[in-house]
């Protein structure tokens, strides 16, 4: 998508970083998620979160999305507390564009993309299952991680071990050929809003 229409998404906050790190522009939802300054927050154009602990780790991941000129940026993520609820946001911090010299500061230089778990409409475990080749047991544990729920939680809610839930993350991450949960989550939140199709 390009990143005018990356800004009309109203599923996911979408806050446009320029080279310095600061705020650009942000889509409703985004702008919501900061007015309630409850687990990101805007402070003074810079993007922080609620705890110095968060805050830390959110300067991290721009400062690799958002590395020294010639060096080429990386994405990463990490979730966010919330005092108010039991979920955390997901972020997503990601370079934008090429690793060229470019000094001009309003140009959009990094995306972060917060899901909000309790905002999202329900994934079916179904149509997950039919599009990435999984299993039943699979798919209903990719649908709670992208919902935003832990391991543990997972193995809690499907009185599993968590030894158990770990054994069946691996089998996703073997058959998708990947090796992270904010992979996988990417690629469940893709397939959010598609009709199911007949098996």
């Amino acid at each position: 998508q390009s990143l005018v229409k990356l800004l009309d998404n109203s599923q996911t906050g979408v806050i446009q970083l320029d080279r310095n790190g600061r705020i650009v522009a942000v889509n409703d939802l985004g702008a919501e998620i900061l007015r309630q300054r409850e687990s990101l927050l805007d402070s003074g154009g810079s993007l922080r979160a609620r705890t110095p602990r968060e805050t830390a780790r959110l300067r991290r991941l721009l400062a690799r999305a958002l590395p020294a000129f010639g060096v080429r940026g990386s994405a990463g993520s990490m979730t966010i507390s919330r005092p108010l609820s039991r979920t955390r946001l997901f972020v997503q911090v990601s370079p934008v564009g090429g690793h060229d010299r470019d000094f001009r500061a309003e140009r959009v230089a990094a995306l972060v993309l917060v899901v909000d778990p309790e905002r999202r409409s329900r994934l079916d475990p179904g149509l997950v299952a039919k599009a990435l080749n999984l299993t039943p047991a699979e798919s209903h544990l990719a649908v709670m991680l992208a919902a935003g729920h832990s391991l543990s939680d997972i193995a809690a809610a499907t009185l599993r071990t968590e030894g158990t839930v770990r054994w069946h993350l691996k089998q996703i991450f073997r058959k998708q050929g990947i090796s992270r949960q904010t992979d996988l989550v990417r690629r469940v939140l893709a397939l959010e809003g598609l009709p199911d199709v007949p098996g």
